[in-house]
């Protein structure tokens, strides 16, 4: 029996359990869950995890950690990353020393890198002549001061740190926009310089509706074994998780994906986002993540089980080259996070137009995730978990 490692417990770590149920039911794997704090964790919860480690991914000891929970099993264990990037950096460049001891689902550092610095992301996309947005980074004060006097930029502009995860936690955002050259600076001294490392963009007008993503799986042989679309409907909060997305196959901006995962020569899964720029009536690159992402859910109900694909790949299993090129993907279905898409009923923005909001979930097939009747215990978890905090706030 194929043991299986997820590093993460959030969503996105509840989804590749989704994903795993049926070889889980068939004894074919064993999932076991690497968890920051199982105490607060959703995929925690599910019933289909055999064995959950309490390890943080930022401790100085999780490379060593991970390697010793490996040698308990037989024969290497399987490692998925469940929505962890700094996980996915620590293990990328280390890949052949826990190579050694698990069969690591994703590159090295040489080419991880590739995705989680944007910047040099952007570089690639633009040599490709695939439309991105330009992204200057920003290390010093120094740094800033020749930036703005060198005045090749239009405002608004749009702030964002290397580590992202890191300013969400610290600060509740993704980024920053600014409208103003006094507003870059003060943004710049509020937030911690970005803990050093500043990107800046332009700032793309319009809602999150104007987001495209595309999620694939390559083997070693860069050889598409799934592909699939999404457009983002809504999210609860600025910049926060999608809470509302609805499957939509964009052979053009797939294309686009799979010649950036070609050239970096990415395999396992990969997560692209493109943003619609109005100027240029464009979608262009906005972000590439290296792991599974929260539309794994999504792809598995139009037919595109990301999470059975890479388990087989890795497992051994030689698979068939998908036909991106045919609509074999399901289109109109959406994914509905309910339990924090309800903050928007208590928002002006929806009492002002009701309908607007509700007719994308009335309007086509919905899958409420994580909703399950064969697997409760994560969505009662969640609906507990919120209304503790909403009991919190009115107190």
């Amino acid at each position: 029996m194929q043991n299986i490692l997820i590093i993460g417990d959030g969503i996105t770590a509840l989804g590749i359990i989704n994903g795993l149920k049926n070889k889980i039911k068939n004894e074919e794997i064993k999932v076991h869950l690497v968890s920051n704090n199982p105490e607060t964790s959703v995929a925690c919860k599910s019933k289909y995890i055999e064995d959950i480690f309490k390890i943080s991914s930022k401790s100085n000891e999780f490379i060593d950690k991970i390697i010793k929970i490996s040698e308990k099993f037989i024969n290497k264990p399987i490692l998925l990353i469940g929505g962890d990037d700094t996980a996915l950096e620590k293990i990328s460049k280390l890949h052949e020393k826990v190579s050694r001891h698990a069969i690591v689902t994703f590159p090295n550092w040489e080419k991880v890198q590739k995705v989680i610095h944007k910047e040099i992301t952007n570089e690639i996309a633009l040599d490709l002549r695939i439309p991105a947005l330009e992204t200057v980074k920003i290390n010093n004060t120094k740094n800033l001061e020749k930036f703005i006097q060198n005045g090749s930029f239009d405002f608004p502009l749009f702030l964002k740190a290397k580590n992202s995860e890191k300013l969400l936690e610290k600060y509740k955002t993704k980024g920053i926009i600014v409208n103003s050259i006094q507003e870059l600076q003060k943004a710049y001294e509020i937030y911690d310089e970005f803990f050093g490392e500043m990107l800046i963009q332009k700032y793309l007008s319009g809602n999150i509706d104007e987001i495209f993503a595309v999620l694939l799986v390559l083997d070693k042989n860069g050889r598409v074994i799934a592909a699939s679309s999404n457009k983002k409907i809504r999210s609860a909060r600025k910049f926060g998780s999608t809470t509302l997305s609805k499957s939509l196959y964009n052979i053009k901006i797939i294309n686009d994906a799979i010649k950036l995962a070609k050239n970096i020569g990415y395999y396992g899964v990969l997560g692209v986002q493109f943003k619609f720029d109005p100027d240029d009536k464009k979608y262009k690159l906005l972000e590439i993540n290296g792991r599974f992402s929260v539309s794994t859910p999504l792809a598995y109900e139009c037919g595109q089980n990301i999470a059975e694909n890479v388990v087989d790949i890795f497992s051994g299993k030689i698979l068939e080259d998908y036909d991106y090129s045919q609509r074999q993907y399901k289109d109109g279905i959406s994914l509905w996070f309910p339990i924090d898409d309800i903050k928007l009923i208590f928002e002006y923005k929806f009492l002002k137009n009701p309908i607007k909001y509700l007719k994308p979930i009335l309007g086509s097939k919905v899958k409420a995730y994580p909703l399950s009747i064969t697997d409760p215990k994560p969505m009662i978890f969640l609906l507990k978990d919120r209304l503790f905090k909403l009991k919190n706030v009115f107190k």
